[in-house]
């Protein structure tokens, strides 16, 4: 099967509406001075990460705003040695062939009766003690602890055989809250990969960065492997460098072709179906962006008495808040994965953004100048504890990308040239 690889579809619409991407009617951005991003710039440091960036900006405005969607498949996972199937939403079509396991929520319709005779009694014990905490209490303290049914299902792909595990490590994730169940890929997920590191799954690389015509790696992130050559992290790149690799139907398949390809497989089999969904959230039996719940949860902890239902409201707000902030990591990966791979230039660049801003005390700032060995996400849970102070930070973060951008020149005109 022949791939080729698509323009940059996005590039054309991002041009156009990045000026008017903002959460205020007031728009400006500032032209960053640092010498080390002209040099940067000149040199295509960018050319291939700007794409990833501005797109990155797009999606956090339109996650605050609740207009961003989700677009992925749900699988249909038969079970091994049984007529019975799982129903997963995956978000990312094109990596499935990395799967080496699948986890449960305990909550899940089949969570205790999947569970083989030999691991019936400890999967029963180990969801008796999840549920009988509330969901905010599940939230609060979930880990990675997890327990094997004893059970297997069926990659709908690749046909290989996927343990099924009971777990609530990921319980604020999308693709939980969808379907309470995840598939998991651990090459290519931070959460599933520190699962894979704790119950010795195998860690399968099926994403990298392809190769140009002259037969060099674009400048763009590469995974990480340490001397024995295993990953050090999960490989998160989305770029428009990167090819599906270890895989015999997909080899170097572009991510996007590869994902259309592997849906228009999985539907005409009855294996799955595209899936898209807009980002809003439950909260007191309606739905609502987070831009709204923001102002809902200042006017509850302004001047509302304190009763059983204005706590019960408070916890539904945390709960919420909870997967907002999943949503955002999501999101924010690429930003993360250009921060980590250029990092001393990218803090000096938040630093003027924020000089030019006079936003001195900005959060963003304080994240970006984390020593080596704080985890930014973890950091950032700890931090961001209210919806509002999420989305002070997208909009700081919006607006430092926004400068980014408006001082790339030559990214930008890159872009325009393959965009014709």
């Amino acid at each position: 099967m022949k791939f080729k690889i698509k323009k940059i579809s996005i590039i054309a619409s991002i041009l156009l509406l990045l000026p008017h991407i903002t959460f205020s009617k007031e728009v400006q951005s500032y032209t960053l001075t640092s010498p080390l991003l002209r040099v940067a710039d000149n040199a295509g440091v960018f050319h291939g990460p700007i794409v990833d960036i501005l797109q990155t900006r797009m999606d956090i405005v339109n996650l605050v705003q609740g207009t961003k969607s989700w677009h992925g498949i749900i699988l249909n996972v038969p079970l091994a040695n049984s007529s019975q199937s799982l129903s997963i939403y995956c978000r990312r079509p094109e990596i499935i062939c990395g799967a080496t396991f699948i986890a449960l929520a305990p909550d899940h319709q089949l969570a205790r009766s999947i569970a083989t005779p030999a691991h019936q009694s400890a999967v029963k014990s180990f969801i008796d003690q999840r549920l009988n905490k509330s969901l905010f209490d599940r939230q609060m303290s979930a880990t990675n602890t997890s327990i094997f049914t004893g059970a297997y299902a069926i990659n709908p792909f690749t046909q290989e055989q996927l343990p099924i595990y009971v777990s609530d490590y990921a319980i604020e994730c999308f693709d939980i809250r969808h379907s309470k169940c995840r598939l998991g890929v651990p090459a290519h997920n931070s959460k599933d990969l520190e699962i894979a590191h704790a119950y010795n799954l195998p860690i399968k690389l099926v994403v990298d960065v392809g190769y140009n015509a002259q037969g060099k790696k674009e400048e763009i992130a590469a995974p990480l492997f340490d001397k024995k050559g295993h990953l050090t992290e999960a490989y998160l790149g989305e770029y428009n460098g990167c090819v599906i690799v270890n895989n015999k139907t997909l080899q170097n398949a572009p991510l996007k072709d590869a994902a259309a390809y592997v849906i228009d497989y999985l539907e005409e089999r009855n294996l799955g179906r595209a899936h898209t969904q807009t980002m809003q959230y439950d909260y007191n039996h309606a739905q609502y962006p987070i831009k709204d719940l923001a102002k809902i949860e200042t006017a509850l902890y302004k001047n509302t008495p304190v009763n059983a239902q204005t706590d019960q409201l408070k916890k539904e707000l945390a709960i919420v808040l909870n997967y907002a902030q999943a949503d955002f990591l999501e999101i924010g990966e690429k930003f993360l994965i250009n921060l980590k791979n250029t990092r001393s230039l990218m803090i000096a660049l938040i630093e003027e953004s924020c000089q030019l801003r006079n936003n001195n005390t900005c959060y963003l700032l304080q994240w970006a100048q984390l020593n080596d060995e704080f985890n930014e996400k973890d950091i950032f849970r700890r931090d961001i504890t209210s919806i509002k102070a999420l989305t002070i930070f997208c909009k700081d973060l919006v607006n430092f990308l926004g400068d980014f951008a408006h001082s790339c020149p030559k990214a930008f005109e890159n872009i325009r040239k393959q965009n014709k």
